[in-house]
């Protein structure tokens, strides 16, 4: 690390933070000041490709004896990019070089994306990034700077079109509560999307939700209370749930985001397609009492944004995150709210030979101590 009072240092890092996946690689330019790295005895200078994970649990609030820490490089590529010709006789020229770098993303190797959460007793990051260091005979090494960068795994294209693609189905059903007992009738959800393996980020699959409300049992048709079905597909709530399980040390932590604003139910201004029967009577054995039957199939496109982390383990098992749709339909009446629990993975969207879509490319990451991440210890 440089001080104030020391001399600048002889070189710096070009490069652009940008979005990078495996289809391509890590490239920038170091420049080096020759007479600068003359007067500091600068011998060499290395460049290194890093990702390092980070977890922190912190079990007592405020106490910092109280925080279990853990830190490891799941990959590390260090270059040496320049190498003093004579370190011995100062050099008089002031000319300064530049020089390219690359590194390309091992293809052994199934690296992480770029993840980073912070809150009061949890810290989960996953960084990508490169470090410039100085080495000076009889000390030990600079770190000049870093830049970190967002990583995304390349996709599995499916085997077919999405509209071609099988159906997956989940089903659910509840009784719900007519004042103080369990006769106010039942709700039958069937829930349908692509059989996906995951759900890519800034691609629309189409989900639908079938309800079917039944009355309870009624001694003639003459009566018509049964569970009132949502008026509009603004009426029922979908939304993404990002759980991310954090060890650090002894001590397991989970966390979870919420992702509300994925499809068009929930939002009114957002045009959903609703298809809604007319009420069936469905009688019973003795052609007399029987119950009442309505239906209606609500469609929309669920749509994730950028700015979502894919699914993902770290092998240590320190860190994971996992994803779930989250279906909520409000029925009147206390503890008559439907709620369905979809599990699902998401992926990156970035497939091989396919530039990856703009919002993916413009997405940054939010800044941090760069020095902090990178992991030469030479």
């Amino acid at each position: 690390m440089f001080h104030r009072n020391s001399p600048p240092p002889a070189s710096s890092l070009h490069f652009t933070p940008g979005l990078r996946t495996p289809d391509g690689d890590i490239r920038g330019i170091v420049s080096i000041n020759l007479h600068q790295a003359s007067l500091r005895h600068v011998h060499q200078v290395k460049i290194e490709y890093y990702v390092t994970l980070k977890t922190l649990v912190s079990y007592k609030r405020g106490d910092p004896s109280m925080t279990s820490r853990y830190r490891e490089v799941l990959y590390r590529r260090e270059k040496t990019i320049w190498e003093s010709p004579n370190p011995a006789s100062p050099s008089s020229s002031s000319a300064e070089i530049s020089i390219p770098f690359s590194f390309s993303f091992p293809s052994d190797r199934d690296l992480p994306p770029s993840f980073n959460f912070q809150e009061t007793r949890i810290t989960a990051r996953v960084r990508h990034g490169v470090s410039l260091y100085e080495y000076r005979r009889g000390h030990s090494q600079s770190f000049v700077e870093g830049r970190s960068f967002r990583f995304l795994p390349l996709d599995n294209p499916p085997a077919m079109r999405i509209e071609q693609l099988p159906r997956r189905f989940y089903s659910l059903e509840k009784d719900l509560r007519h004042w103080f007992d369990w006769h106010g009738g039942r709700v039958e959800v069937k829930s349908c999307m692509p059989d996906l393996h995951a759900i890519p980020l800034l691609q629309s699959i189409p989900i639908s939700v079938h309800i079917r409300c039944l009355s309870g049992n009624l001694p003639n048709a003459s009566r018509s209370t049964f569970p009132r079905l949502p008026n509009h597909a603004s009426d029922i709530h979908l939304k993404l749930q990002c759980i991310g399980k954090v060890r650090a040390g002894p001590h397991e932590e989970e966390f979870k985001i919420n992702y509300h604003s994925i499809s068009g139910f929930g939002d009114p201004h957002i045009r959903s397609n609703a298809e809604v029967t007319r009420p069936l009577w469905i009688p019973n054995s003795d052609g007399v009492s029987g119950r009442w039957s309505r239906e209606a199939v609500f469609h929309t496109n669920i749509f994730l944004c950028a700015g979502i982390t894919p699914s993902f383990r770290v092998k240590s098992g320190h860190l994971s995150i996992t994803h779930q749709l989250k279906l909520k339909i409000p029925f009147s009446g206390l503890g008559n709210d439907f709620k369905m629990v979809i599990p699902v993975r998401v992926s990156s969207g970035v497939y091989q030979g396919i530039p990856p879509p703009y919002d993916l490319v413009r997405e940054m990451l939010p800044p941090y101590n760069e020095e902090d991440d990178g992991v030469s210890s030479d």
